[in-house]
């Protein structure tokens, strides 16, 4: 019992941490979208708040072209491709709903870590990597 309620403690704190992050990211006008549209990307925006997740990302990246063009389910947030991130403005920020694939995912779109980008890390611990700190990830 006592595990399961220090883990409720702890899923309840990364939830509120992750929301601030978002907001305080959101209030310097910056941009973020998701990256990984499984159905762990549907599970972690019903507890962060499906409307808050619609309120401030602008798109979920998925890199299977059948899942392009679709919407996530619960946010409607449009799934589009990983291109987006190397258009001449690409978002500042890209949540990852596939954190179990950082590795892969940091490594397919190291164009847009070195040109200025960031991803932000929910799970476990909710943390950011960038250029500056991306070897202490890799």
């Amino acid at each position: 019992l006592e595990f399961f309620s220090r883990f409720a403690r702890d899923m309840d704190k990364t939830r509120i941490q992750l929301k601030k992050v978002i907001l305080d990211l959101t209030q310097k006008n910056k941009s973020i979208v998701g990256y990984g549209a499984p159905a762990r990307a549907t599970t972690l925006s019903a507890y962060i708040g499906l409307q808050f997740v619609k309120q401030h990302l602008r798109a979920v990246i998925d890199d299977s072209p059948a899942k392009q063009g679709a919407f996530m389910p619960g946010t409607h947030l449009k799934i589009v491709s990983s291109k987006i991130l190397s258009i001449k403005d690409p978002p500042d920020f890209v949540l990852l709903f596939a954190w179990p694939w950082i590795s892969d995912i940091v490594e397919k779109n190291m164009n847009y870590l070195q040109n200025g980008g960031n991803f932000i890390v929910p799970l476990p611990k909710v943390h950011m990597i960038n250029i500056e700190n991306f070897s202490d990830f890799s």
